[in-house]
């Protein structure tokens, strides 16, 4: 459990030094728990490596919670009134982008 726990630690670390410091808690804990961790690209799985500006979980659940409050209205529906209106939704979206852009 503990290995577990500082795994999570260490991939959460978001500064190369914090990163550092818990990746030297983890090979405490045994002699080939950071090994085989170390194995695949640090920046596939660590904070500390992720380019970009963002460093928070929430950024797709964000997205999720606006295009759910989009459809709120569709949601209570039957699935196929459900689907058109978001169909329609999209559409009328994409469409006042597109005209937006042209300008």
């Amino acid at each position: 459990m503990n290995r577990k726990v500082q795994f999570w630690n260490t991939t959460r670390a978001t500064f190369l030094e914090n990163f550092d410091e818990q990746l030297q808690k983890l090979e405490a804990l045994g002699i080939n728990s950071s090994n085989d961790l170390l194995m695949t690209l640090v920046e596939c799985w660590s904070k500390a490596y992720f380019k970009g500006t963002s460093k928070c979980d929430v950024v797709d659940n964000n997205m999720a919670e606006a295009f759910n409050g989009w459809i709120i209205e569709a949601r209570c529906k039957p699935i196929i009134t459900m689907l058109e209106e978001i169909r329609i939704m999209v559409m009328s979206r994409m469409n006042v982008k597109r005209s937006w852009v042209e300008t």
